[in-house]
């Protein structure tokens, strides 16, 4: 026990509450930077995932927008290929009628005197040929 006679005594329970008391003291302000030092992480998690949200979001957008636009082109290389197909035919379908109007010209120069008939043959030749790639395009 400790008695007002005894100094030593008396200066060694004040060292003794004074080192409780510092470390009470060190031990909340760790806590209270601990704390502050979680918040502060929690803070930048939160940004860091919201940034990378924001980041993956607009990249979904994009990706929508390019399978838009990748949807579209399909649908106009299948147009493109129908109207070909289409034209291939008409072209067909034209020399076919220039071969057969060829042959009933011809077929009309067979009652005609030999001269007209060469008139005829000559002009079936030039008149009616079928125009050339440099000439009817």
């Amino acid at each position: 026990m400790v008695t007002e006679s005894d100094p030593q005594g008396w200066i060694g329970g004040l060292v003794v509450a004074v080192i409780a008391i510092g470390t009470g003291v060190a031990t909340w302000l760790k806590s209270r930077s601990s704390a502050r030092v979680e918040t502060a992480n929690d803070g930048a998690k939160v940004e860091l995932v919201d940034r990378l949200q924001a980041r993956a979001d607009g990249a979904e957008r994009r990706a929508d927008e390019l399978f838009n636009e990748l949807q579209k082109l399909g649908d106009q290389r299948t147009e493109d290929a129908r109207a070909i197909e289409r034209l291939t035919s008409d072209l067909a379908h034209t020399k076919t009628e220039n071969l057969s109007m060829r042959r009933n010209l011809r077929r009309m120069a067979q009652g005609l005197t030999p001269e007209r008939r060469e008139a005829w043959e000559q002009a079936l030749e030039t008149d009616f040929a079928p125009l050339g790639p440099s000439e009817g395009r």
